[in-house]
């Protein structure tokens, strides 16, 4: 047997150690991943996918190894199937949503009467934190104080029964369906750009 024959062989004895020894190490990681929520961008040529992955105990969050936390979203490219991931969380994460093609937002836990309302630009992966609070005016009224992404406050009537977001033509809108003691109290709009939202009237 000549070297090149045995040095193939080694080589390919070695990878497959390899291989063995990972799937050994990991045997069920692919068995512990669960998509819990996906949605399509706008544009139709991504999704978002919000995976679930068993807690590891651990309050760290673990950039390099985003399996090892609770939540993570990822993208996924349409035409290749190629995923990436985009952020992670290891506390109660809602389902993400486009805000145009190019950002998504999601809810968050932030404490006692808040909730976080967060922004993440699918490509560079920055995080913009946000936070909704809604204080009782009086017995059957609310009001909604929403501090945003770019440093804005806005304070408007009721509190958000659901937050979505609306494409008209070549604008996108962050839209808070309102309501204020059970009862519907209409939507309050903002058009949202890169820099910054603007409160419609």
């Amino acid at each position: 047997m000549n070297w090149k024959v045995s040095l193939v062989l080694v080589l390919t004895f070695l990878s497959v150690l390899f291989v063995l020894i990972n799937w050994l190490k990991f045997p069920n990681k692919a068995k512990e991943l669960k998509l819990v929520y996906s949605e399509t961008s706008p544009d139709r040529t991504k999704k978002v996918l919000l995976y679930e992955t068993p807690f590891n105990g651990s309050s760290q969050l673990d950039y390099q190894n985003y399996l090892s936390n609770k939540y993570f979203f990822a993208v996924r490219e349409l035409n290749s199937r190629r995923e990436r991931y985009v952020f992670v969380n290891d506390y109660k994460t809602g389902n993400p949503h486009w805000l145009g093609n190019e950002h998504i937002f999601f809810t968050g836990g932030c404490g006692t009467g808040c909730r976080g309302l967060h922004l993440v630009n699918i490509n560079s992966k920055e995080f913009h934190p946000g936070v909704l609070t809604v204080t009782s005016i009086t017995k059957d009224s609310f009001e909604t104080n929403f501090r945003d992404w770019f440093g804005q406050e806005f304070n408007f009537p009721g509190g958000p029964k659901d937050i979505k977001s609306v494409a008209v033509e070549d604008k996108t809108y962050l839209v808070f369906q309102m309501e204020n003691n059970g009862q519907s109290a209409g939507e309050k709009r903002f058009l949202f750009r890169e820099n910054g939202l603007k409160e419609q009237q």
